[in-house]
C-alpha cells in the first residue's frame, strides 16, 4: 500500500464540498470553494464541488462550464 501526501488546498476543498451539502454551512463552504478555485494554482477538487452545487441547483450549463474551466 502506498500513501501519498495530500495538499492542504485539496483537503480543504474536499471538506468544503462536504460542508456545502449541509444547509447551515452551505454559504460559507461555497465562499471557500470559490476562493480555492480562484487561486492561481487550479484546484480541481474545488471546481468539482462548485459544479456539484450548480447541478443541485439545476444550473447544468454553469456546472459544465465549471468542469471545463482549467487554469494553465
Amino acid at each position: 500500500m502506498t500513501v501519498s501526501p495530500v495538499k492542504e488546498e485539496d483537503a480543504s476543498a474536499v471538506v468544503d464540498d462536504v460542508m456545502a451539502r449541509i444547509p447551515e454551512h452551505r454559504d460559507q463552504a461555497l465562499h471557500d470553494l470559490q476562493r480555492l478555485a480562484a487561486d492561481p494554482k487550479d484546484n480541481e477538487a474545488a471546481r468539482r464541488g462548485l459544479a456539484w452545487d450548480d447541478i443541485r441547483q439545476k444550473r447544468y450549463d454553469a456546472a459544465a462550464e465549471e468542469l471545463r474551466r482549467r487554469r494553465t
